[in-house]
């Protein structure tokens, strides 16, 4: 069963628990983040709602600053090299790494 795609940070929360979310609706919250949010300040967005999330999950330790940043920088990049990219399939389709 393939999980929906958030369409805003509201929709990503009432998401499944998080060990059910894949890698792709995580990149998916990012690209809301920074497009909602801009950079530096998605960073502290996101970082906040998956270390509530997995605190909430009880597995605090699912949460990492680090990759989460990093994932936060590498959407904000690849959005300045084609801002006027506005959805999310057509932007994960560009970047392998999603």
């Amino acid at each position: 069963m393939a999980l929906p795609t958030p369409n805003s940070p509201r929709s990503f929360l009432r998401s499944p628990p998080l060990r059910a979310v894949p890698h792709r609706q995580h990149i998916n919250l990012a690209f809301l983040a920074v497009r909602r949010y801009g950079m530096p300040a998605a960073t502290g967005k996101i970082c906040t709602w998956i270390r509530q999330i997995a605190a909430y999950e009880r597995a605090p330790q699912k949460y990492h600053y680090t990759v989460s940043r990093a994932w936060v920088e590498i959407v904000a990049h690849h959005l300045g090299t084609g801002p006027e990219c506005a959805d999310f399939d057509i932007f994960a389709a560009r970047i392998p790494h999603c």
